[in-house]
């Protein structure tokens, strides 16, 4: 899926997935090496790979929203 531009949905679990499991602020780049890089427990990871698993295979029960759009 690399040339598909993810949909706001996905981008939106992808922010709230970030900030519930692992404790992130942002997703954005903040150009500072304090605030882009954190160091992670496995299980936390884990957890956070499992929880966007779901999210898109339950995306991928509802008309529309399981395919990304294409990158222009």
């Amino acid at each position: 899926m690399p040339n598909a531009k993810p949909t706001q949905h996905a981008l939106k679990t992808a922010d709230r997935i970030a900030r519930e499991v692992l404790d992130l602020e942002t997703l954005e780049t903040r150009k500072m090496d304090s605030l882009d890089f954190k160091e992670q427990a496995v299980w936390s990871i884990k957890q956070a790979l499992l929880d966007a698993y779901a999210a898109g295979f339950e995306a991928g029960k509802t008309p529309g929203t399981s395919r990304p759009r294409p990158r222009k």
